[in-house]
C-alpha cells in the first residue's frame, strides 16, 4: 500500500507551517507542531479536563479547532512513523520550529500519547493502545487537525 504524505504550509504562507499527514482515515490530518508533556487522562481522578482544555484552546498560526486524535488516527499515525519515519517526522518538525515526537522517555520507559479524548494512550514504540490510568499523570499529548 502507498502512502502519500504532505508536509506543507497548514492553508496558505500567512499560517505557520504545520506537518500534514496524508492519512486514509482522513482526506488530509495534520499534526501539532506544539507537544505538551506530563498530563493526565480524561480517566485522572485530579484533572480530567486538562487535556481537552488544551485541545480546545490552541491554536498555531490561525489554525483553531485542533483536537485529541482518535483511536484510528493514532493507530494509523503511529503505523506510519514507526522507526525510521518516525526520525524524518522529528526532523521536520525540528526544522519548523516544533518539538519532536518521542517513543521513549529520559528514563527509557514507553512515551505514552493521549488519544480518543483523552480516555486511551499509544505509543510510537510500540502498537499497543491502552486505557489511560486515574493516577498517572506522566502522558503526553500531540494534537490533529483535519484540513
Amino acid at each position: 500500500k502507498v502512502v502519500n504524505f504532505d508536509f506543507g504550509p497548514a492553508v496558505n504562507t500567512q499560517i505557520q507551517p504545520t506537518i500534514g499527514v496524508h492519512c486514509p482515515v482522513t482526506e488530509n490530518l495534520y499534526i501539532s507542531l506544539q507537544e505538551w508533556s506530563n498530563l493526565g487522562s480524561a480517566n485522572n481522578e485530579s484533572n480530567p479536563n486538562q487535556a481537552l482544555e488544551i485541545a480546545n484552546s490552541y491554536t498555531e498560526g490561525e489554525l483553531s479547532n485542533w483536537r485529541i486524535p482518535t483511536e484510528e488516527e493514532a493507530k494509523e499515525i503511529r503505523s506510519l512513523y514507526l522507526g525510521e519515519a518516525l526520525v524524518n517526522l522529528n526532523a521536520l518538525l525540528t526544522e519548523k520550529g516544533g518539538s519532536p515526537v518521542q517513543d521513549y522517555e529520559i528514563d527509557e520507559s514507553t512515551a505514552r500519547y493521549l488519544c480518543e479524548r483523552a480516555y486511551k494512550t499509544f505509543s510510537f514504540a510500540n502498537t499497543n493502545i491502552s486505557t489511560a490510568g486515574a493516577k498517572v499523570d506522566t502522558y503526553r499529548l500531540r494534537l490533529v487537525h483535519d484540513r
